[in-house]
Formats: C-alpha cells, structure tokens, sequence
C-alpha cells in the first residue's frame, strides 16, 4: 500500500496526467503529455517486449533441432540452405533469391517561417530549415521455398513470418545516375535536393538459415510443410542470424526493455510531478518503482511456467511420435514385402515357363536361327526400392527417438535449474526418462550375417 505522502504525490500526479490528455495548447502542457507517455505507455512496452523476448530465448535454448526427415507436426527449430527451383529476382541487386524487400527514399530541404511569442509578449517571426528523408518507393515479395539439409528438404510458407534478411543492395545517388529514374519513381517530392537513397535486403537462394515455426502436414503429398500457425502465440522465424547470435541478443533485450520500462515510469513520474513536496515525490518513486519490479518478477514468472508446460506437453508428443514411426514400421513393412514377394514370384515363374518353351523347340531346324526376345525383367529395381523404404523406415524411427532423447535432456536440465526448478516442484514436475533398447545387450553384440 502506498505511505500518505506518496498517495498526495499519487493524486497530483494523476491531476496533471488528466489536465495533460484534456489540453495540449501550450509547451507546458505538451512537456507534460510527454510525461504521460513516459509514465503509461512505455512501462507497458517494456514489460511486453521483455516477456516476448525472453519466451524467443527459451523457444531457441530449449528447442531441439529437427531434421528435415524428421520433421514431426508442431512447433520446431530447423537449420538449412534456402532452394528454389525457380527462385526470384531482387528488384534493386537482381540477386537470385526467395525473399527480398527494398525502400526508395528521398532527400528535402524545406525552409519555413513561423511566428512565436517571446517572453516578453512581443510577436515575432523566426525562419526555420528542416531536412529529411522521405520514402517514395517500397515493395517486397517472396515465394515458398525448401530448407534444404543434409537429410532432406521441407517446404516453407513465409507469409506472416517474421524475416531478419541480409542486406543485398545499399547506393545513394543524384538525379544524373542512371540508377536514380531507373529503379525509382518519376516525381519527386516537395524541397527536394535530387538525391536518393536505395537499399534492399534478402534471402538469397542457398543462404543458411535459421527457422523456428511451425510443421503440419502437406496437402498434396505426405510430408511436412511448415506455415504461419493459426494461434497467435506460436513464433515463426525466420532469420539469416545463427542461433548463437538470436539468442544472445534476445537475452539482452529481455532485460534492457524492462530496465528501460522502469526508467521511463520513474522520469514520466518525475515529469508530472508539478508543485509535488519532495519527500512525498521520492516516497512515490520508491513504491512505484518496488510495484513495477513485482509486475515485472510476476510476467516473467508466468512466462517461465508456460515455457515448462509447452516443454512438458512437447516431450509427450515426442514419445508418441516414436509410437506412430514404429507403427507405421509395423504395418508397411509387412505390406511391402508380401508385394515383393509376388512380384518374384511371378517373374521366376515367367522364367520357368521361357525355359520350358525352349527346351520343347530345341529340336526343330526352323527354330534354331532365330533371334530370341526375352521378357524385361524389374525385380531388382522392386527389391531396391524395397531395401530404401527399409532405410526411410528405420531412420524415421531413429530420428523420432533421437529426437526425444535430446528433448527430453533439454527438459531435465529445466526441472534442475534455476528458478525453473521452482515451478516444476510447485507444479510437480518429474525428469522425463530417455528412451533406451529393451535388451541393451543385444544391441551391444556384432550382428550376425
């Protein structure tokens, strides 16, 4: 609760909050405007911003990276070279690329003359020159694309997502440029100076990228794709950045964009503090700034515990993906053999049947001359096809455990850390066991063959 002295503070704060927001006539009064800004608007930011950058940092430490093959449905991290078989071409670089966005500004010089009073009542007029970029021209496009690794490609949907490109084109020039009414529009705009500045930033095709979002699965085809969610929560990234470097400086912004929230709430504070006695104002400093810390200390709390059950359930989910590989081990292998089978056995049957035509026509003249067509014969290609599907099937099942294990050791090494640990005892949270081989000494013996 705040002391008497800090809820006086309190109310002629708020009186000149409102006089601010009820007027804005004089310099007076926009100084104080500025106070509300600083009192209401960046505070709230700083507390948004910092809870969303920490829930990014998390997502990249704690999120495993996915294979390509082993993309399963639901938010993952993926690592890879942008392809595209037809990919674009930047406007400004003409680069090859999947991505790019570029901006035309403009530079102006305007002079104006404007009339103020001084303090001694008197009306004068004083001239001012103002300078500026304004942008005149922007654009972006983009297409869908496969991150492509070294176990496969997933399609990529980039619409809605969050892009950090590269800078592929930075030029400024004046009107006598070929560049400046090549690329750019034909006006121009008022007090202009005739010189512009264009700058584009990219995907190229075969840049290294860094994808946080999340999989389902395709509609033309039975594999994964990876598209804006429809949950307004799930981060879609996509980013020319290494992990290292998104984590590091969301880590940094986590904290500096509270730290800042808290600043601004003290100096708006300070601001709007007109004919306020200075023990009370410093009373009213202190208890706001212990209030903001305990807003604070509470948002990061709750994102910490949603970021251990989002952990929890995607660790269940991995289990149950290593359940759905294995059954669909179970049911295609089978089918797949039985079709091999039959195939075999029909073409060792067709040869049967050509051996015993020619035996029956060994003996007749009119027949031993003539050339003989044999029958095109494709087992090999059935069994070869068999032996990959194999492979696809057992590396799945390889993926999906790996997969686990490593989300799983991401959640442990979470319930034994802190202030993560709290949460987990409060909210009776368990390591998670790693997957490990029934016999682990059959597995330990040479194969037999």
């Amino acid at each position: 609760m705040l002391s008497d002295s800090a809820l006086l503070a309190w109310d002629a704060v708020w009186r000149n909050a409102g006089f601010a927001l009820s007027a804005a006539e004089s310099a007076d009064t926009l100084f104080v405007v500025l106070g509300v800004l600083l009192w209401v608007g960046l505070p709230v930011a700083g507390v948004w911003f910092g809870v969303k950058a920490m829930r990014l940092r998390r997502l990249v430490r704690e999120l495993p990276t996915c294979k390509a093959k082993g993309v399963f449905v639901g938010q993952v991290e993926m690592k890879g070279d942008a392809v595209s078989e037809a990919p674009l071409a930047s406007f400004l670089a003409e680069a090859p690329c999947v991505w790019y966005e570029y901006s035309v500004e403009e530079h102006w010089r305007r002079v104006r003359v404007e009339t103020y009073t001084d303090s001694k009542g008197n009306v004068r007029t004083r001239t001012r020159v103002d300078t500026g970029w304004e942008t005149v021209a922007s654009d972006k496009a983009w297409q869908s694309f496969f991150l492509q690794d070294d176990t496969g490609a997933v399609l990529v949907h980039p619409a809605g997502a969050e892009v950090e490109p590269v800078q592929v084109f930075s030029r400024q020039c004046s009107m006598g440029d070929p560049l400046y009414y090549g690329k750019g529009p034909s006006g121009s705009v008022s007090g202009s100076t005739h010189e512009r500045r264009f700058t584009e930033r990219a995907i190229p095709e075969g840049q290294r990228l860094y994808l946080l979002g999340t999989a389902r699965e395709r509609k033309d085809c039975a594999a994964a794709e990876v598209a804006k969610a429809g949950f307004a929560e799930d981060v879609f990234l996509i980013s020319c950045r290494s992990e290292d470097e998104i984590a590091r400086s969301s880590g940094w912004k986590s904290w500096l964009y509270p730290v800042g929230g808290g600043c601004a709430l003290l100096l708006g504070t300070i601001l709007l503090a007109d004919g306020v006695p200075p023990g009370a104002l410093k009373a009213l400093l202190v208890q706001l700034a212990a209030y903001f810390m305990l807003v604070w200390l509470c948002a990061a709390g709750w994102t910490m515990y949603a970021g251990m059950v989002r952990m929890r359930n995607r660790v269940q989910a991995a289990w149950a993906m290593i359940e759905v590989q294995l059954q669909r081990r179970h049911s295609l292998v089978p089918d797949l053999v039985r079709v091999v089978e039959g195939y075999a056995a029909y073409e060792r049957q067709l040869q049967e049947d050509v051996a015993l035509l020619r035996a029956g026509q060994a003996g007749a003249a009119a027949f031993r001359m003539r050339a003989e067509a044999f029958p095109e014969l494709k087992a090999d290609a059935v069994f070869a096809e068999l032996s990959g599907r194999l492979v696809d099937a057992e590396d799945r099942v390889a993926l999906a455990r790996e997969y686990f294990n490593t989300l799983a050791g991401h959640f442990n090494a979470a319930v034994s850390r802190f202030p993560d640990v709290l949460f987990a005892r409060v909210c009776g949270m368990k390591a998670a066991a790693l997957w490990r081989p029934d016999d682990a000494g059959a597995v330990a013996r040479p194969p037999q063959v």
